[in-house]
């Protein structure tokens, strides 16, 4: 496994695991978008049925230059979190595609 991806659990397990602590049938499903097919499998395994899961790329794209898909504003508009792998890996198409979900719950942070 590699740094960034490392690095990318350090911070992501620790939010992901207040999923845990969550009454499952008092709440909804979050809904997760990741930018990669490997961090919805993380979120997935860590969320369990916490977590309803959609990642942007699908894994055969450059990580660095996932084209741009009208698809993708809803998935973003409907999320509750935004899961990315960092490293300025989703800097060339994300914040473009976040503004224009209009989605007030996800901030940078």
């Amino acid at each position: 496994m590699n740094k960034t991806m490392l690095s990318s659990l350090a911070w992501a397990l620790p939010v992901l695991s207040l999923l845990l602590a969550v009454d499952v049938d008092a709440a909804p499903r979050i809904r997760v978008v990741t930018s990669i097919p490997e961090l919805a499998e993380f979120t997935r395994e860590i969320g369990g049925s916490l977590v309803e899961v959609d990642s942007l790329a699908t894994g055969v794209e450059d990580p660095h230059a996932v084209p741009m898909k009208p698809s993708f504003v809803p998935k973003l508009s409907r999320a509750d979190i935004v899961v990315l792998l960092g490293m300025e890996n989703e800097h060339a198409y994300l914040p473009a595609l976040i503004e224009a979900s209009k989605n007030p719950r996800l901030q940078p942070g």
